[in-house]
């Protein structure tokens, strides 16, 4: 009974953080996605705090991700994805 529980919690933990990708389905899509998400987070946070506007951009670089934390009984799992921005250079390193 204690190896059917804990493997059913595998299993369902693992089938939903491959619920946490970025949506499209080409590279380009989920880049342009998670650009998307990084523009709406530094709109939000720019709406509650202006004052770290000139902050993040005179530093090196910043980084935006969205992060998804399933916790079952035996198992947890944390995914996410996100980009990280050189602001001196504008690259961008897209993360998993």
């Amino acid at each position: 009974m204690r190896k059917t529980m804990m493997l059913t919690t595998l299993i369902c933990g693992t089938m939903l953080a491959g619920c946490a990708t970025p949506k499209g389905s080409t590279p380009g899509a989920k880049q342009d996605y998670i650009r998307a998400m990084r523009d709406q987070t530094l709109d939000d946070l720019y709406a509650t705090r202006p004052d770290l506007e000139p902050r993040v951009e005179n530093a090196a670089g910043y980084a935006v991700f969205s992060n998804v934390n399933i916790h079952g009984l035996v198992v947890n799992v944390g995914q996410g994805y996100g980009v990280a921005v050189n602001n001196e250079t504008g690259k961008e390193t897209f993360m998993k």
